[in-house]
Order: structure tokens, then sequence, then C-alpha cells
């Protein structure tokens, strides 16, 4: 009988962790002098980045939504952003920059899965 119990005890031990990593979610994001980078599954939290652009650099973005709505904002704060989409869809562009400044980069959503990149060229 006792077998029997250790080995409920083992299998709901099993199944809990599987529920547990099932609920975790996956985000990273950096920020370097040459851009912005994030990958996100089931975010949970905004991700923000900076760096520090001039004017006339180019920024190659790169944006794949695998699954819900996330909204980008990239622009000095304070001021009019140079790029918004409150409902990022799978696609690549390039921007041009204005002025030279900080830049932020600006990723919010809830639930969403995908990544997102800005390299400056």
């Amino acid at each position: 009988m006792k077998t029997i119990t250790k080995r409920i005890a083992a299998l709901m031990l099993i199944l809990s962790l599987c529920i547990l990593c099932a609920a975790c979610s996956i985000q990273t994001s950096t920020s370097t002098s040459k851009g912005f980078q994030a990958s996100f599954t089931d975010m949970k939290s905004d991700h923000t980045g900076s760096c520090e652009l001039k004017e006339g650099d180019k920024l190659d973005a790169k944006i794949e939504n695998k699954s819900g709505s996330f909204s980008i904002t990239v622009g000095i704060l304070g001021e009019e952003p140079i790029y918004q989409n409150s409902d990022a869809k799978t696609e690549s562009f390039t921007l041009e920059i204005p002025k030279t400044g900080t830049y932020m980069f600006i990723i919010s959503g809830q639930g969403s899965s995908g990544s997102v990149s800005f390299t400056c060229k």
C-alpha cells in the first residue's frame, strides 16, 4: 500500500511541476549602442530600452507577432514618437532617425508572444 501512495505522490508532484512550467513565460530584452531587441512568450510586463542615435541613422526593424496583441513605441521621451503601433503585426521596415538623441523603445502587451528588433545600420 505504501508503494502505491508513494507513486501517487510522485505523480502528483510531476504533474504540479509540469503545470507550473507551462505557466512560465520567457522574456528577454537587450539594449545596446546598435539598437534594441526583445523576445517574449506570454508577455507579462513591458520591455523597455534606450540607445543614443544620430540624425540620419537608419534602424532596421523586424517585428514578429506569433500570438496576441502588443504595442510598440519608439522616440525621444517628451517628444512625438517616430514610430508607434498599437497592434503590431509581423513586418520589416526601416526608420530614419530625424534628430540626434536618446531614443526609447517601449513594447507593451499582455499574454503576447513574439519578437522585436531595431538594429542601427
